[in-house]
């Protein structure tokens, strides 16, 4: 009987090169005559889409929380080796190793899955991140093995990219930002709080383009995302219940304890603000709806950039 490999992807946070990481793995073993099976932990199906289209194979959900109520020992196991017949089988965690649900602890994470699995897991960490590894991983016993440095968003750094954003100047932005994004000043924000060309991991080319994206041949290659795209977008970008959710970003909460979370009463709405690095920070918005599976989060990634601080990547998971 031959061997399986089986082994989980995973990182810190999300938007952390998880993916690309995954991808260029199942490529090397594809390209080495291994068959494949690709997983994902909960029910993301945009990354199961990237996974089917280098391997040629299904990609299947694994996802604990969607087992509920009823989730009992073995039966997420069971649902694994019904699709696992490869030689290796790959499976990508969604968001950080132990971010669960509602933001309540580690349940229904992807570290849930490793574990209920026994699979071990390469850590996926930017390189600023490193000096708060061994504190993020002490926090629960896991099957980390390997660490995986990525910094793929350096392309934009040099000393003056790298300047520590100021709590002074991150509220006057946050103040400022909030203020823009009430009154509409589409203009102030798109010619002082953007880098250009925008980059995007998600969404900002089907706010443009629509369903031409899922045609075969289309391509982002000399589509950069400019001033003029961003107007146009805009509205789309940032919502009315967007917009909304930004104000009830509370700076000086975000100053005393570097991170915030903010949840509706109904726990299916989330704004969320935390630091990357020192120099970078995003804010998520999440909604827990019954009409889309899973939810959905958009992620807006800024950094101070020659002494600005700027949006310059947008997410969606």
């Amino acid at each position: 009987m031959t061997e399986k490999t089986v082994f989980m992807v995973s990182a810190i946070k999300s938007g952390s090169g998880k993916t690309l990481i995954t991808l260029g793995l199942a490529n090397l073993f594809k390209r080495s005559g291994k068959t494949l099976s690709m997983f994902k932990t909960g029910p993301d199906y945009i990354d199961t889409m990237y996974h089917s289209k280098i391997t040629g194979c299904n990609s299947t959900n694994l996802d604990p929380f969607f087992l509920e109520p009823d989730f009992k020992p073995g039966e997420l196991r069971k649902l694994f080796f019904e699709f696992m017949d490869a030689d290796v089988g790959i499976i990508e965690g969604a968001m950080g190793l132990f971010d669960g649900i509602y933001g309540e602890g580690k349940r229904g994470s992807a570290h849930v899955v490793s574990v209920e699995l026994n699979v071990n897991v390469i850590l996926v960490v930017e390189i600023d991140e490193i000096d708060s590894l061994l504190e993020y991983l002490s926090r629960y016993t896991n099957n980390v093995k390997a660490i995986a440095l990525e910094s793929s968003h350096q392309a934009i750094s040099n000393e003056n990219n790298q300047q520590k954003i100021e709590d002074e100047e991150l509220v006057l932005f946050l103040d400022n930002l909030k203020k823009a994004l009430l009154e509409k000043q589409i203009d102030e924000i798109a010619n002082n709080m953007i880098n250009y060309p925008l980059e995007d991991e998600g969404p900002l080319y089907e706010m443009i383009y629509g369903d031409k994206v899922y045609e075969e041949g289309f391509t982002t290659k000399d589509k950069p995302i400019g001033k003029e795209d961003f107007i146009k977008i805009f509205d789309k970008l940032f919502t009315k219940k967007y917009i909304l959710l930004f104000q009830k970003l509370d700076t000086k909460n975000i100053i005393e304890n570097r991170i915030f979370s903010w949840w509706n009463k109904e726990k299916t709405t989330n704004i969320d603000f935390s630091f990357l690095s020192e120099n970078s920070f995003q804010i998520d918005i999440s909604f827990l709806e019954d009409d889309v599976i899973g939810g959905y989060t958009i992620k807006y990634i800024f950094k101070k950039i020659n002494g600005k601080i700027l949006l310059y990547l947008v997410r969606s998971v």
